[in-house]
């Protein structure tokens, strides 16, 4: 499996390729759920051809991007399947990659494979993270290009909504970005008494 090779073609896919409009969900964006992938990985001890799994299916993760806005989680295992072998992984492989693309999808159900936690918690890692008011309001951006616009009071609701009722499943997650998570969301409660 020639992860370097896959990494680099499917990072040259999305900077030439990706619209502008995808503010958020861009190659900058998948070059930080592969390392937090990574971050997370070194934790709980995941290794070897697993971590190659993992890093794979970050990487691929947000490509039915190019293709389509909604539901485009199909349309990334579709073209891993396509270019996955190209760079010398077999079917076994890209069917767990696939299943790993599959689980991102919101609202994320992994199982207690640590691999679909581990790459549900990367994906939405910016939650936990100083930079979780600049990569919302580029996300609140991107859907006013899909005709989703918010008020800013509506919009305040909507991402406190999100932030109380999601949870991170593995416990290096938790740890690392945890703590920064709980300050978001109560400078997310001031805001809104503030409106």
């Amino acid at each position: 499996m020639d992860f370097e090779g896959i990494k680099n073609f499917t990072f040259r896919t999305l900077e030439e390729t990706l619209p502008e409009i995808l503010t958020y969900h861009n190659a900058a964006h998948t070059r930080e759920v592969v390392d937090s992938c990574r971050e997370f990985a070194a934790i709980e001890n995941v290794k070897g051809e697993d971590l190659v799994i993992l890093l794979s299916a970050a990487c691929l993760h947000d490509c039915g991007f190019l293709t389509q806005y909604k539901k485009n989680e199909s349309i990334a295992c579709a073209f891993a399947e396509k270019e996955l072998p190209l760079f010398g992984y077999d079917a076994n492989a890209i069917s767990k990659i696939c299943r790993l693309i599959m689980v991102t999808a919101i609202p994320q159900h992994p199982s207690s494979n640590i691999l679909e936690m581990i790459i549900c918690d990367a994906d939405l890692s910016y939650l936990g993270t100083d930079s979780f008011f600049e990569k919302a309001n580029l996300f609140r951006k991107e859907l006013a290009f899909q005709d989703i616009a918010y008020t800013d009071k509506d919009w305040l609701k909507f991402e406190l909504d999100f932030m109380e009722s999601h949870s991170y499943f593995t416990s290096a997650a938790r740890t690392l970005r945890g703590p920064r998570k709980e300050e978001n969301t109560a400078m997310l409660r001031n805001r809104i008494a503030g409106h």
